[in-house]
C-alpha cells in the first residue's frame, strides 16, 4: 500500500487540482441552472398564484397559538415552513442576478 492508495486517486497534485476545479465548475452550473428553473416556474402565471398561496399560508398566516401544547416545537416547525418559502424566493432572486 502506497500514498496513492491512501489518497484514493493515484493522480498528481496538479491533476487533482484540475479535477477539483472541473467538479466545482459543474456544481456552480448546476446551482445556476436550478435557480433559473425556480425563476421560470414561479414567474409563470400559475407559479405566481402558487407563490402567493405559499406566502400567505406559511408566512403571513402561520402563527403559533399561545395555548398550543408545545409552543416551542410548533413555532420552530412554523419557522421551518416559512424557511422553505424564503428559500424559493432567494432562488428566484438569484436567477434574476445571474
Amino acid at each position: 500500500m502506497g500514498w496513492s492508495d491512501i489518497e484514493g486517486t493515484g493522480l498528481s497534485a496538479e491533476e487533482r487540482e484540475a479535477e477539483a476545479k472541473r467538479i466545482n465548475a459543474l456544481r456552480k452550473q448546476e446551482i445556476i441552472d436550478m435557480a433559473k428553473t425556480y425563476h421560470r416556474l414561479f414567474t409563470s402565471e400559475d407559479g405566481l398564484r402558487v407563490m402567493e398561496h405559499l406566502t400567505n399560508t406559511f408566512i403571513f398566516n402561520n402563527a403559533t397559538p399561545l395555548n398550543a401544547p408545545n409552543p416551542t416545537f410548533e413555532s420552530g416547525y412554523h419557522s421551518g415552513e416559512s424557511g422553505v418559502v424564503q428559500f424559493i424566493v432567494q432562488q428566484i432572486q438569484k436567477a434574476t442576478i445571474l
